[in-house]
């Protein structure tokens, strides 16, 4: 039952960060995340979560900055840049804390599912 609610609210929170249209409340949702992540923070996972935030970053750098030179939308990179990390570290944050098997398992086509993509990623 812990696992469906915290997925309830992990799909309730990305699509409330979906919604945000501040960079100053998408900043601070940031933040807030970053706390979250500092107490399982060990040295091991650590290396797990820069992979994500570097490409996050490599991708905005490549791909949305020259967008925003050439049209001059700086906000909507600011908000672009902000609403992917923030999405991105909770997700990180939800998988680290859902036990996906548990919390898909009222329904039995999206617990297979959920068994084919994982066997075929592996």
């Amino acid at each position: 039952m812990k696992d469906k609610v915290l997925l309830f609210l992990y799909m309730a929170g990305v699509v409330f960060v979906s919604s945000l249209s501040s960079p100053g409340h998408l900043l601070f949702i940031f933040f807030l995340l970053l706390l979250a992540h500092m107490p399982s923070a060990s040295r091991r996972r650590l290396r797990r979560r820069v992979k994500p935030i570097s490409l996050a970053l490599l991708t905005t750098l490549f791909i949305s900055v020259p967008y925003a030179l050439w049209t001059g939308h700086y906000s909507y990179l600011s908000l672009l840049a902000l609403r992917a990390l923030d999405i991105m570290l909770l997700t990180l944050l939800a998988l680290s804390r859902i036990n996906l098997y548990s919390a898909l398992s009222f329904s039995r086509s999206l617990s297979q599912l959920l068994v084919l993509s994982s066997s075929y990623i592996l």
